[in-house]
């Protein structure tokens, strides 16, 4: 099991969990880095802006490339992403 930061903004973390918080992304690039997630790992779940921990999620998923603008309005033209479960937030 490996450790990942997950970085938010408030923006980002609204969006995120008023779509069920199950796929969390990555920009493009870091595909490097995404693609060494694994079933299990965990995500520690930082908000930025407002400087302070909001929750632990667990990848249920390895990652894959969606270009669906699922965090923002805008189209981000290529990331990756994984599905995961919130285990504590």
């Amino acid at each position: 099991m490996a450790g990942y930061l997950d970085l938010f903004t408030p923006e980002t973390w609204q969006a995120f969990t008023s779509k069920g918080g199950e796929i969390t992304g990555f920009r493009a690039s870091q595909r490097k880095s995404a693609s060494k997630i694994e079933v299990g790992d965990r995500f520690l779940c930082y908000l930025v802006k407002l400087q302070r921990w909001v929750g632990v999620l667990e990848a249920t998923s390895t990652s894959f490339e969606d270009s669906t603008p699922y965090f923002v309005e805008e189209k981000i033209p290529s990331w990756c992403a994984s599905e995961c479960t919130q285990r504590y937030c």
